[in-house]
């Protein structure tokens, strides 16, 4: 241990005189003076700590003891006089006892691993040298120390795994149940615990912030993994975790939902905080989750349509700009809870346009599924789609359902309950006609992201990880507010098998899984296949919106070959009735277009009929069929 006189820190003036006093008796004890009893009023931060802690008066005046050599070095002088020794400055156990008398047994009883100086790591302990116990230096920890001289802090152990909350956001209805919680939770002992189920954003940290609020607490979520990489271990971090509760305010708030079940190490450390950790321990889960003993439950719901529209109301105090068909808008489109809502109103600023509160809000709806999906970037709106009309008037209905959701589910209560809340979409069609375009076209008219699934890292021939991975994908859909685009979906949701072995089995569960999860999904699927016919009826029947995407006709084709070339791209003579008449998908005229501009562009010249030719008859070499509609002069 070095010497403690190294560290000490200067006492800052104050207008209480109790310390002075209790620093005054120190140095008439150690002096050799006649033993003086403990003050009846003590200095309040020495008060405070015996009351958090639970310290008798020996531990009390231990700690004074350990303080008065760290801020004032002629009690550190008079120490080392007292024991003939100037290298010896740090106070013992010995010496307490000698100094403020007291058995043995009483004194010995202090640094026992269960007493709270050593339990909550108040005191330190010379490890050097094989000196029995009551002859070891002792000091104060650095937390402590700061704490006692009014410069309280986290322990900078645990700062890596602090999540702070945001101020609870709570309607009226929430604050009430959070006093009634809390008055609850008040009366229990030795250490309260409550346990809080429901789906994300249903409130679950807002309500848990404003319980802790009332009972005088600060609540602080962490971040297990970090949590687990403290120096010491297991103990080291419960003692940590509550020194900082009894000295800063603190409960602790633990996302059990976000725990991997299969990690045996996680779990057994999340069971040793509900049982050994001694602060207020809140415990989030999903719905049906096994129950935790001792612990109050509270189990909430996915909030409605009218609700959400009230919490962003409440985050917006008094901003008549933002109306009621913003927020119903909003509220349809990306589903927040209270604490998003929160972070979103944060980052934009209270007075921040309406739009700047979506793009902040669509922020805090982030995406992520590592490896599972790809985000797309729209290229087109739908305005500029060459479809069918009925095709075309079809995408338009998909779009207002989306803007309408709130106030279909919400105000007229056509939705109960999470079935039914889901807009899905099944686009069918020859491969080229539009499927993937019109997807692109849905999200820019929403200014939504738009993520097509991975198939090939989706599925998996191993037994059950299909249906984790499409979990995780919906999951992260409603809390992000993505459109999801399964293209060449009858990978995925074919027709289900006659059960003749264990992998017909499991294909069967998954299939069914994942026509729930459709059912219940409340933002938008898209699905794209090129054989609806192979898609399991029960599937089709669960879809709101069946979209055909035929062939295109000559008129169409005529459209698309109009749209081919932008305006930068030089052309010359170029017979678009002509053109209209080769059978090409709008996905293969945009092949072509391309590879005849590369033709043009070799040759240093224009777009030529002839370049257009040579392109579609490479095209029709491609798909394995005979040109059509192919003139006699195009270019060999």
């Amino acid at each position: 241990m070095n010497a403690i006189a190294s560290r000490a820190i200067p006492l800052e003036p104050s207008p209480d005189t109790r310390l002075e006093d209790e620093l005054d008796r120190l140095r008439a004890l150690l002096d050799g003076g006649p033993e003086a009893p403990a003050p009846q009023r003590r200095w309040p931060p020495l008060a405070g700590l015996a009351t958090r802690l639970g310290l008798d008066e020996f531990a009390t005046d231990l700690v004074l003891l350990l303080l008065a050599v760290e801020v004032t070095p002629d009690i550190a002088d008079r120490l080392a006089a007292a024991r003939d020794d100037r290298h010896r400055r740090w106070p013992t156990l010995a010496l307490a006892q000698t100094l403020f008398g007291g058995d043995a047994a009483t004194a010995r009883s202090c640094l026992l691993p269960s007493a709270a100086l050593m339990r909550l790591r108040v005191v330190a302990i010379d490890e050097a040298g094989p000196a029995p116990l009551p002859w070891r230096g002792l000091r104060l920890e650095e937390p402590v120390l700061a704490w006692l001289l009014g410069r309280a802090g986290a322990d900078p152990l645990l700062m890596p795994a602090w999540l702070p909350l945001p101020p609870p956001l709570l309607l009226p209805e929430d604050a009430c149940e959070a006093e009634a919680l809390a008055h609850r939770l008040g009366s229990v002992r030795p250490v309260p615990r409550l346990r809080l189920t429901g789906p994300p954003r249903s409130g679950r940290r807002a309500l848990a912030s404003a319980v802790a609020a009332r009972l005088g607490l600060s609540l602080v979520e962490l971040d297990l993994d970090m949590l687990r990489t403290v120096a010491g271990g297991d103990a080291a971090v419960l003692a940590l975790l509550a020194r900082d509760a009894a000295l800063l305010d603190l409960g602790w708030l633990v996302d059990e939902s976000a725990l991997d079940r299969n990690d045996r190490a996680a779990t057994a450390f999340v069971q040793l905080l509900r049982r050994a950790l001694e602060a207020f321990l809140v415990l989030l889960d999903r719905p049906g989750a096994p129950g935790v003993d001792g612990a109050i439950a509270v189990d909430l719901r996915a909030p409605a349509p009218a609700r959400r529209i009230a919490i962003w109301k409440s985050a917006l105090p008094g901003r008549d700009d933002v109306d009621a068909d913003f927020l119903r808008t909003l509220v349809g489109e990306l589903d927040l809870g209270p604490r998003e809502v929160a972070l979103a109103v944060r980052d934009a600023g209270p007075a921040a346009a309406p739009a700047e509160l979506r793009r902040a809000a669509r922020a805090r709806a982030a995406f992520a599924v590592d490896g599972l999906a790809e985000r797309v970037v729209p290229m087109v709106r739908l305005d500029e789609l060459v479809l069918p009309a009925d095709t075309a008037a079809h995408l338009r209905e998909i779009v207002a359902a989306l803007r309408a959701r709130a106030l279909v589910e919400g105000e007229w209560a056509m939705v109960a309950g999470e079935r039914g809340r889901g807009v899905a979409a099944l686009f069918s069609g020859p491969s080229g006609t539009g499927k993937t375009t019109a997807a692109e076209a849905i999200a820019a008219e929403l200014d939504l992201d738009l993520w097509r699934i991975d198939l090939a890292t989706t599925v998996s021939k191993w037994i059950g990880e299909t249906e984790k991975n499409l979990k995780w994908i919906f999951d992260a859909a409603e809390t992000g507010g993505a459109i999801l685009f399964f293209d060449e979906a009858d990978a995925l949701f074919g027709k289900r098998s006659e059960v003749k072995d264990s992998s017909d089995r499991w294909a069967n569960i998954e299939i069914d899984y994942l026509l729930q999860r459709m059912e219940r999904h409340p933002g938008l699927a898209i699905l794209a296949t090129n054989r609806r016919g192979d898609l399991d009826p029960a599937f089709l029947r669960r879809l709101r919106h069946l979209v055909p995407f035929p062939f295109p006709n000559a008129g169409l084709r005529r459209e698309l070959w109009a749209q081919a070339f932008p305006r930068t791209t030089p052309t010359a003579h170029l017979d678009l009735d002509a053109l209209s008449g080769l059978e090409l998908s709008g996905g293969s005229i945009r092949n072509v277009a391309l590879n005849a501009a590369s033709l043009a562009a070799a040759r240093g010249g224009p777009v030529e009929m002839d370049d257009v030719l040579h392109a579609a008859r490479r095209e029709y070499a491609k798909l394995e069929r005979l040109p059509q509609g192919m003139r006699a002069g195009e270019r060999r």
